[in-house]
C-alpha cells in the first residue's frame, strides 16, 4: 500500500456496552447520546487475521438466518415475468419545520454539508418534491433473494449522504467516506464489541444488520448526523432524491401494494398497482401530508422520553473522538510512510 486512501482503517474501540445498548430509536427522533470513546488499538494496513476479527465481532448474517425470515417456507427462487412502477412523491400540507436535534448542535464553520441535510423535519426539492421518502412494493406471490449489491452511503461533511436508507435483510449496508475528515459510523441497538471508523478516501466500511426492522445510523464523531435505516424482508423497495422521483424493478406480475412513508412525522400513502409482464406503471404523483403541530407535539413526546444532552459533556465527548479520529489518521500514514521505506542495507555495506 503506497497510499493512505489505500488503507482500510480498523479500529477496536473499547466503550460502555450497556451505555450504548440502553439507548432506544423511535421513528422520527433525533439522534441519542451516544457511549463515550475509550482506548483504541489499530492496525493501519490490515492482514486477513485483523479482517477475521473484525468479522467475528461484527458478524455477517448467515444464510441460515436470512432464510428464515426473508423465505419461512423455503420456495425457490421466483423466475417468472416481472415488470416495474415509477413515480414521484410529493409533500402537501405545512412547510417544513426545523428539524429538532434534541440537545446537539452542528459545528459552526464547518459541515456545511450536514448543515443543510438537518435543517429541516424533512428535505423537499423543487415544486416540494420529497426526499428522503421511502417506497415499496408488497403483497406479491413469490420469494425474491436478497440482492448480492450492497447498498452505498456516503459520508462527507459530517453527514451521510441520506436521511433515509433501505435494504433487504442479508445486503450489506457499505458506508464509504469521501470527505476530509474521519467518522465512525455505527449501528444503534445492534450488539457490537468493534467500532470501525471510516478514513478519508480509504476502503468503506461493511455494516451487516442483524434483524429486520427499523435501525438509526449514526457517526459516533458527530453525533448529530443521522440515518434512518429500514431492514426489510424483500427487495421491491426504493429511497426518493431531492426530485422525488422513485423506480422498482422486478416486481412480479399481478396485483401489489404501492406504499409511500416519510419517515419524519409517519405519514405514508397506499395504492393498489397492477403489474404486468416487461410493463412499467407510471403512478404519477403520490402526495404526502405533513402537519407542523402534530409534529411538534410528536417531538415534544420524544424529547420528555430522552436525557437532556449535557452541553459540557457533549463538548468533551466529540472532542474526544475527534482527538481519536486524529490519532487514527495519523497512525496510518506512519504505518504507510514504514511500508514504503526501502529495506535496511546489508550488514557490512558501504551504502
Amino acid at each position: 500500500m503506497t497510499k493512505v486512501s489505500r488503507l482500510a482503517l480498523l479500529a477496536f474501540v473499547s466503550f460502555g456496552l450497556a451505555s450504548c445498548n440502553g439507548q432506544k430509536h423511535q421513528s422520527g427522533s433525533a439522534p441519542t447520546a451516544g457511549a463515550s470513546v475509550g482506548q483504541a488499538s489499530v492496525s493501519a494496513a490490515p492482514s486477513s487475521t485483523a479482517v477475521a476479527e473484525v468479522q467475528r465481532l461484527n458478524p455477517v448474517v448467515t444464510e441460515e438466518a436470512i432464510a428464515r425470515i426473508t423465505n419461512p417456507s423455503n420456495r425457490p427462487p421466483y423466475t417468472g415475468a416481472t415488470g416495474s412502477v415509477v413515480g414521484v412523491v410529493k409533500m402537501t400540507g405545512d412547510a417544513p419545520t426545523p428539524l429538532d436535534l434534541q440537545g446537539f448542535s452542528i459545528p459552526e464553520g464547518r459541515c456545511d454539508g450536514a448543515r443543510a441535510l438537518y435543517a429541516s423535519a424533512f428535505r423537499e426539492g423543487p415544486g416540494r418534491t420529497l426526499a428522503d421518502a421511502l417506497v415499496a412494493v408488497t403483497r406479491y406471490d413469490a420469494y425474491l433473494p436478497p440482492p448480492s449489491a450492497p447498498i452505498r452511503v456516503e459520508m462527507k461533511d459530517c453527514g451521510f449522504s441520506t436521511r433515509t436508507i433501505a435494504l433487504m435483510f442479508g445486503q450489506t449496508l457499505r458506508v464509504a467516506n469521501v470527505g476530509g475528515e474521519a467518522g465512525a459510523p455505527d449501528l444503534l441497538g445492534q450488539r457490537s464489541a468493534a467500532l470501525l471508523v471510516a478514513v478519508p478516501g480509504g476502503d468503506p466500511i461493511d455494516l451487516h444488520p442483524q434483524q429486520v426492522g427499523l435501525h438509526r445510523l449514526i457517526d459516533r464523531s458527530h453525533q448529530f448526523a443521522f440515518a434512518d435505516v429500514y431492514v426489510l424482508p424483500y427487495p421491491t423497495f426504493a429511497v426518493t432524491g431531492l426530485d422525488g422521483r422513485f423506480e422498482i424493478t422486478g416486481i412480479p406480475v399481478g396485483t401489489v401494494k404501492l406504499n409511500a412513508l416519510l419517515p419524519a412525522n409517519g405519514a405514508t400513502v397506499e395504492r393498489d398497482v397492477t403489474i404486468t409482464k416487461d410493463g412499467k406503471v407510471d403512478v404519477g404523483v403520490l402526495e404526502l401530508s405533513f402537519d407542523a403541530k402534530k409534529y411538534a407535539e410528536l417531538m415534544a413526546a420524544q424529547r420528555a422520553q430522552v436525557k437532556p444532552v449535557d452541553a459540557k459533556e457533549q463538548a468533551e465527548r466529540l472532542a474526544k473522538a475527534h482527538e481519536l479520529a486524529t490519532s487514527l489518521v495519523q497512525a496510518a500514514r506512519s504505518a504507510s510512510t514504514a511500508n514504503q521505506s526501502p529495506p535496511p542495507p546489508p550488514a557490512g555495506s558501504n551504502n
